[in-house]
């Protein structure tokens, strides 16, 4: 995706062609930091409204939690470090980091109930408002014709209840 983008700001194949131009270059950037600000975005939104949602239903948390412990016994037997005077202080990120570290893949694999938690909480909080596509052929809907070519503007939030 990156070199699609940095190709389409030279303007070709061979990024010695063609100069950058000024619109080109600011286009990409904007393009390039939409897509780090998604990402970043709609993880802190799910895990918002994730640890929301297990706030309002402690046997919801409860049992997440067991599975996790059962799942990461190594990981969670980590002693925290106290938390710092300061805030910003960078050794209370070590504590996160050294469990991120032994956490494979495949653990994460493992728990389905951690999967169906972050499903829930995305089918009742979606982090897209709505979405269009184009019928690409003609359709009946709940009795409604809905021709070939139509935008369909779609609601995961509505979906979802």
């Amino acid at each position: 995706m990156l070199d699609f983008l940095l190709q389409s700001m030279v303007g070709g194949e061979n990024p010695q062609d063609v100069k950058a131009t000024d619109e080109r270059v600011m286009a990409v950037q904007a393009i390039i930091m939409d897509l780090l600000g998604a990402g970043h975005d709609t993880t802190a939104n799910l895990m918002s409204f994730c640890l929301g949602l297990l706030a309002q239903h402690p046997e919801t948390q409860e049992k997440l939690r067991e599975e996790v412990q059962r799942v990461l016994k190594d990981c969670t037997s980590l002693t925290p470090l106290p938390p710092p005077p300061n805030a910003m202080d960078s050794n209370w990120l070590c504590y996160f980091h050294s469990i991120a570290d032994r956490v494979e893949l495949e653990q994460l694999g493992s728990m389905p109930y951690l999967t169906n938690v972050l499903k829930e909480t995305l089918r009742l909080y979606p982090l897209g408002v709505a979405f269009s596509r184009v019928a690409t052929q003609d359709t009946e809907l709940e009795g409604y014709a809905i021709p070939r070519g139509t935008p369909v503007l779609v609601s995961p939030y509505a979906l979802g209840r």
